[in-house]
């Protein structure tokens, strides 16, 4: 085979390399997965709630309830390096905002060293356990505190980009195994 033609037939299978490198099929969103991700929240209005643009990724385990469901639906499916924009309404997020979670209660039942002012993020003791909780109002004798989440009743979009999706570690799902009863049924657990 002569040199230049010899080049050529090298140049081709480099390239068919490349390509198929390229082509190779990359790992994809999937239950019992640890995805890690970029993503930037914003309201209807375009103002940003959240993102982790200038810190670490967002990582969590497919599937096990560790996001809100329209999220986790808007990934479905999505594969490492991926960037998409989805758009989760606010029954599929935090849920509608409701009146009946704003309930007032006495100053008195405030700690002392609490210095209670509108805004405030406070842990309430409830029957369910401890719950976050914010200050609305505040009255003469009455604290008014709001036990919806802060973007209960909100549409939310969200950019993401995917940046790794790999099986979880043993010790990565330990918490999950913490939490025992409270997962989901399809949720992954460590093998004993």
């Amino acid at each position: 085979m002569k040199p230049k033609r010899l080049c050529g037939v090298l140049a081709a299978c480099a390239l068919a390399c490349v390509f198929l490198a390229g082509c190779e099929k990359k790992p994809e969103v999937a239950n019992e997965k640890l995805i890690s991700l970029h993503y930037r929240g914003t309201l209807s209005d375009g103002s940003e709630f959240d993102s982790s643009e200038d810190g670490q990724p967002l990582e969590f385990i497919y599937g096990a309830g560790m996001m809100i469901p329209g999220f986790e639906k808007g990934i479905e499916g999505m594969r490492e390096g991926e960037e998409k924009t989805i758009h989760v309404k606010a029954e599929d997020a935090y849920g509608a905002y409701d009146e009946s979670r704003v309930v007032p209660v006495s100053k008195d039942s405030l700690p002392p060293d609490i210095n209670p002012e509108i805004g405030m993020r406070l842990i309430a003791r409830t029957k369910d356990g401890l719950m976050p909780v914010v200050i609305k109002d505040i009255t003469a004798t009455e604290i008014i505190l709001d036990y919806n989440a802060p973007l209960a009743g909100q549409d939310l979009t969200f950019e993401i980009k995917i940046i790794a999706i790999r099986d979880p570690t043993e010790e990565e799902l330990l918490p999950l195994k913490a939490l025992g009863e409270g997962l989901p049924p399809d949720a992954p657990l460590p093998k004993e």
